[in-house]
């Protein structure tokens, strides 16, 4: 229990983290991308900067094709930055482990 709480504490740390040093998650426009069953994702958009919240609920694996409101743009993983992610014709295809999250800046 005790390791779980430390893991809880620094994940939670890492995203107020990345929330107070990313102005689009704080000041951007939402725009909803896509909503399923156990699967949601959000943009936000500030002075034309992107940020992509990924969440899956289920307790699988999931693979994810959607539309974003931009073309062949890099994103990065902003909790995992050595996870990177290409853009092609307004479509990301990623896959999102089960009960997982991503937020991905356009680079």
């Amino acid at each position: 229990k005790r390791m779980n709480l430390q893991k809880n504490r620094k994940g939670n740390s890492q995203l107020i983290s990345i929330r107070k040093s990313n102005i689009e998650l704080t000041h951007g426009n939402y725009k909803e991308i896509l909503v399923k069953n156990k699967q949601f994702i959000f943009g936000r958009c500030y002075n034309d900067k992107w940020i992509l919240v990924v969440l899956n609920l289920d307790d699988k694996g999931e693979i994810l094709e959607f539309n974003v409101p931009f073309s062949n743009k890099s994103l990065i993983n902003l909790k995992n930055t050595n996870e990177h992610f290409t853009t092609f014709n307004n479509k990301l295809q990623l896959n999102i482990p089960a009960f997982s999250n991503k937020i991905l800046k356009v680079e």
